[in-house]
């Protein structure tokens, strides 16, 4: 990924600062040249009290909480956040990218994350998320017209 992301002619390498995401961003880092600079809010959503669980799991032990978060965007699981929340963020963090270069930028984030930026990008419901899937290691390109 790292060589074929060397072609695009970046100028610019966000990542966020979770380790899974800045191993990835390393080697982009060792093949493009270009420096990396961590934004927090590029973080993978906090999933609180359910993290490392499957969400089959969640669904059969925290029903309720499951249910009001799923069709709730304002809603966070327990002591995580709501979806709502991840949007605002991954909004901030793409408007500093898009302020920092004219051209092209690579961005190195988490799933969930990469779902709600889709929707914030294409000015789409939050609730469109759930209607894209994001496999681990992949490039998704997105081409900046006028604003």
């Amino acid at each position: 990924m790292a060589e074929r992301l060397k072609i695009i002619g970046a100028e610019a390498l966000f990542s966020s600062p979770l380790q899974r995401a800045l191993t990835t961003a390393q080697r982009i880092a060792e093949s493009t040249g270009l420096e990396i600079r961590t934004l927090d809010d590029l973080r993978e959503m906090n999933y609180g009290r359910w993290e490392g669980q499957k969400f089959l799991d969640v669904r059969k032990t925290d029903e309720e909480n499951y249910q009001r978060w799923i069709t709730d965007e304002e809603f966070a699981c327990p002591e995580g956040e709501s979806h709502a929340q991840v949007r605002a963020r991954i909004a901030r963090a793409l408007g500093l990218v898009a302020g920092s270069t004219q051209k092209r930028a690579i961005v190195v984030t988490h799933g969930t994350a990469i779902r709600v930026a889709v929707t914030v990008l294409l000015g789409l419901p939050l609730s469109a998320s759930r209607s894209f899937a994001q496999d681990n290691a992949a490039i998704n390109v997105f081409n900046r017209r006028r604003d």
